[in-house]
């Protein structure tokens, strides 16, 4: 039997360890201090880091082909919250400052350095925004994609009492849900450094109700983008809330454009 000529045999190795490399990548990894530990999936080798956030109840798969087409520009994270998904427990409140401040620390034991491109969908837009307060000189631009603004949840609280009500089981674990009003506050408290930023809002309803209290989240938007100088806004009407699903195409091409203009 014929020995196989060596270049191809190289080349069939080098392409071994390029598969086993990706695989790796596409693996996530505990991150930290036992009882501490972050569940973190990073893919792509480019900076700045782009770090992907949303409510804790999400888990992290959920940003599926997201991360791993911003991979191809970018290096990607995201992560399950401490108390949520595959991450250990974190320290209670769960309230923005306290997961802002653990993401820093999770970021950095993973050796994933700043600059970061902060992307934060739906109550992660709030998370996004205290980390942004919190760490200002570690952070080169912004993607909130139909962030929850915290005029609109003063609404509600006013006008649709029966919405968002934390249960007296979530107020005695001070999970996430019961901090939500924690959290708004501190992210109105916050300020937001000077780095590009796009807002993204989605207007199509998804039912009756929605239909009513869109206009209400517009509004808040574009208050809030008022106090922001040089902040983009995109509105679409071909998705609802669940925009990450409906309109990936447009999530990633606003996230490419902010990391390209972090970069200059």
């Amino acid at each position: 039997m014929k020995k196989p000529f060596l270049p191809l045999a190289l080349l069939a190795i080098g392409v071994s360890f390029c598969l086993a490399a990706k695989m790796a990548q596409a693996l996530p990894k505990m991150i930290g201090e036992p009882g501490h530990r972050v569940r973190m999936l990073t893919a792509g080798n480019r900076g700045p880091v782009v770090v992907l956030d949303t409510f804790g109840a999400m888990a992290s798969d959920m940003w599926g082909s997201i991360q791993w087409r911003c991979s191809e520009f970018s290096r990607v994270v995201s992560y399950d919250h401490l108390g949520t998904g595959g991450s250990d427990a974190g320290s209670k409140p769960r309230d923005a400052r306290h997961i802002a401040t653990e993401l820093h620390t999770a970021l950095h034991a993973a050796k994933l350095e700043p600059p970061y491109v902060l992307v934060g969908y739906s109550f992660g837009g709030p998370y996004s925004r205290v980390f942004a307060d919190l760490f200002p000189n570690e952070v080169s631009g912004m993607v909130l994609i139909d962030p929850s603004p915290e005029e609109m949840f003063d609404w509600l609280k006013v006008h649709r009492p029966e919405l968002n009500r934390a249960s007296a089981k979530d107020e005695a674990e001070q999970n996430e849900f019961a901090c939500t009003y924690i959290s708004l506050n501190q992210a109105r408290a916050g300020k937001v450094p000077n780095v590009p930023l796009t807002l993204i809002t989605a207007m199509r309803p998804y039912g009756e109700m929605d239909h009513r209290l869109r206009p209400q989240w517009l509004g808040a938007h574009n208050r809030w983008l008022e106090q922001i100088p040089g902040a983009q806004q995109i509105v679409t009407d071909r998705s609802d809330h669940g925009i990450i699903w409906e309109e990936p195409d447009l999530v990633v091409e606003t996230i490419c454009k902010v990391v390209n203009q972090a970069r200059r």
